[in-house]
């Protein structure tokens, strides 16, 4: 006996059950369990971890040497070296730089179909966008934890305030990272491509590392820089972090960091959130 056309279709998926079907999905099962799943990946291929680390040791290694000069300019903090003003920017360099990786991985998600089989789980779209950022996240402590171990043992670098600034320090720099892992995350949905998102995310990292107060003071710069400079989100933590770890915080300072952190991981994650959900293989 032939099946009855009514019940053919309704054997049939229909397109919008996956949006459904996340709608009922618990966002924190799904974000730990996502984010447990990048964590997997890193162990896995200990050399992602151990290229994340050795671009911020580089950095500080090759900046604190070719670069320590600039203590001697008159615009220079008194009273500072060179070591304990560039330290603090380097791990805000590093953690944002990191967050490219979230693009890229994102990118070989989309390219591998693997995003596809994601959005088929009752899993909402911000909840795999907020996975990556968590996984990235533990990659930045550690990014963290290495350049002030070597700066203090290798450079004679030295924490000028309280316990607690140095944990503010952390988490103004966290807080930027986890910010632009969202950027990022949008780049590699929409361009789809690893290698093409590196080099998009290589001409965004350009000029907000080199436009900023990261490596010398804004004051030595030309005047058509400092403007961009004054308002980049990577001086703005920089300047922070540098002035906790210091021992000099500036509630200002932070106020300004910490909003340039939320308006970056609010643009971030609208973008990305809406181009995961269009985004199709």
């Amino acid at each position: 006996m032939a099946v009855p056309p009514v019940l053919t279709r309704a054997a049939a998926p229909r397109p919008d059950a996956g949006r459904r079907m996340s709608a009922g999905a618990r966002p924190t099962t799904a974000v730990a369990a996502l984010a447990a799943r990048n964590a997997r990946k890193i162990v896995r291929v200990p050399m992602v971890a151990t290229f994340a680390l050795a671009l911020p040791l580089m950095m500080l290694v090759f900046m604190s040497q070719v670069f320590r000069g600039i203590a001697d300019n008159p615009a220079f903090p008194a009273g500072v070296t060179y070591i304990d003003f560039l330290t603090p920017a380097i791990v805000a360099v590093a953690v944002v730089f990191n967050g490219l990786a979230s693009g890229v991985a994102m990118a070989t998600d989309v390219s591998s179909g693997m995003l596809d089989r994601v959005r088929s789980l009752p899993v909402r779209g911000w909840s795999v966008l907020g996975a990556r950022s968590v996984s990235d996240l533990a990659v930045n402590v550690l990014q963290i934890a290495a350049v002030v171990a070597v700066a203090a043992a290798a450079f004679d670098f030295r924490f000028r305030g309280s316990v607690a600034e140095a944990v503010g320090a952390a988490g103004v720099v966290l807080a930027m990272g986890w910010a632009f892992s969202f950027l990022f995350q949008f780049i590699g949905i929409t361009v789809r491509n690893p290698e093409a998102t590196q080099m998009a995310g290589m001409n965004l990292l350009f000029p907000l590392t080199f436009a900023s107060s990261a490596f010398i003071p804004t004051e030595t710069m030309p005047s058509w820089i400092q403007a961009f400079t004054e308002l980049n989100p990577l001086s703005l933590t920089s300047d922070a972090a540098r002035a906790l770890v210091l021992g000099t915080p500036s509630g200002e300072a932070i106020v300004r960091s910490l909003v340039a952190s939320a308006v970056v991981a609010a643009v971030g994650l609208a973008l990305s959130s809406r181009a995961y959900r269009r985004a199709a293989v």
